[in-house]
């Protein structure tokens, strides 16, 4: 029992100390923050990846996502924390992990 709660307790401790890394689409390690949401600039994308943002932001698909965007009041506070303006966002997409990708012009 002793063994088992100091096992559970060090591994509640690594968990929590630990950044969550996954692979991108490109198979490098990403460091997904605690917002829940990473950044990828488009033009450090590789060329697959890119084309694929670009072909996806179609101008209704952008006004959409926009609008979801400014109307989530803590996403909009965070990406401009990071000084990310909305209206710069041409994308996103969730991950496995549960994070969201977006993709700024």
């Amino acid at each position: 029992m002793k063994k088992t709660v100091t096992t559970l307790a060090g591994l509640a401790f690594l968990m929590g100390a630990t950044p969550s890394i996954a692979n991108d689409l490109s198979g490098n390690k990403a460091y997904h923050p605690p917002e829940g949401f990473t950044i990828r600039y488009v033009e450090k994308l590789n060329k697959p990846e890119k084309a694929e943002v670009l072909r996806r932001a179609t101008d209704d698909y952008v006004q959409q996502l926009q609008a979801v965007i400014a109307a989530n009041p803590a996403i909009a506070d965070e990406l401009r924390s990071h000084h990310v303006t909305v209206k710069n966002v041409i994308g996103s997409r969730s991950t496995m992990s549960g994070t969201t990708i977006y993709y700024v012009k």
